[in-house]
């Protein structure tokens, strides 16, 4: 029984970790989160955000009953049409599953870290 407890108090701190996890938006560094927590607000907050940078997040969000984000596909580019990459994301509704956005400004330039499935 003790097991038992342990493991749902164990899941139960690793959904909430992931779910408060902070989104990063600067000058020179993205580091986002998309998980199923993730808002119809908090998308375009992302939107905006990452437009004031010269860059464009195309999305296509996939909400259940819940209104938990359950499957997204993604784009980034540049302003000027540099494509940064693209993300199908179809397994969200799984608590564990997220995709990230990790981009980092060098020599005056967005450049890809990581997308979609990040460690």
């Amino acid at each position: 029984m003790k097991k038992i407890v342990y493991t749902l108090v164990l899941a139960f701190a690793l959904v909430s970790s992931a779910a408060s996890a902070q989104n990063i938006i600067t000058e020179n560094e993205v580091n986002i989160e998309i998980n199923h927590n993730t808002t119809r607000e908090q998308l375009s907050q992302m939107f905006t955000e990452l437009n004031a940078l010269g860059l464009v997040f195309r999305y296509n969000p996939q909400f259940d009953s819940d209104k938990k984000l359950k499957a997204i596909q993604y784009r980034i580019s540049t302003a000027d049409g540099v494509d940064l990459g693209t993300v199908d994301m179809t397994n969200l509704q799984n608590p564990l599953s997220s995709t990230k956005i990790v981009l980092t400004r060098t020599e005056g330039h967005f450049a890809v870290v990581c997308l979609g499935n990040c460690n």
